[in-house]
């Protein structure tokens, strides 16, 4: 097996204060859209969704795994939590072909908004896990130099979502904003 596993940390000062900017963040189907890597499968009711992770490695292994999440917006604390939830219907792990293999992932988050006035800073963690059985072209390689290289490309995709996440949602923001103005919706 490969044992996939890593997490990351950063924060951003966002450009609004931080009951629009908890609102931006709050609806779960537009923070895929910002998720190098990630796109979604399926939503669900009560901010749920299926959601794939997938990416080729070393230009030859394609990883796949698909993730099972709840959002959870805490508007008193400003806190947005992403969890794992009961997968829909479970994702078995298993080989793909010669260098493919997919298999069910476990990806968190977590969002703490921070009033800083007009803007709001955004401490924000992310991590991802998951056991995957070897690619076929893989299985005469040490298993521990496998899991350390697995953990090194981890490291590098998770910078790559944590950073392209945050590019692409303020710059999205502008946008979302002239339309929820138009719109008159309300923010909580």
């Amino acid at each position: 097996m490969i044992h996939i596993t890593g997490s990351i940390e950063r924060s951003f000062i966002f450009p609004a204060e931080p009951a629009v900017a908890l609102e931006f963040y709050s609806e779960l189907t537009r923070l895929a859209e910002f998720l190098p890597h990630i796109e979604m499968l399926e939503a669900f009711p009560d901010n749920q969704a299926r959601m794939q992770y997938e990416s080729k490695e070393l230009g030859t292994y394609t990883i796949q795994l698909v993730c099972d999440i709840q959002s959870v917006v805490d508007y008193e604390n400003q806190i947005i939590t992403i969890k794992p939830s009961r997968p829909k219907s479970a994702i078995k792990a298993r080989r793909v072909g010669l260098n493919a293999t997919i298999g069910q992932g476990y990806f968190s988050s977590e969002s703490r908004f921070i009033d800083l006035g007009d803007h709001t800073r955004i401490e924000y963690t992310l991590a991802l896990e998951a056991k995957l059985p070897r690619p076929r072209s893989m299985r005469f390689m040490p298993g521990s130099a496998i899991n350390r290289i697995a953990q090194a490309i981890t490291n590098g995709r998770m910078h790559e979502i944590a950073n392209g996440f945050i590019e692409k949602s303020i710059a999205a923001f502008p946008l979302w904003l002239a339309q929820t103005v138009d719109t008159n919706t309300q923010i909580r």
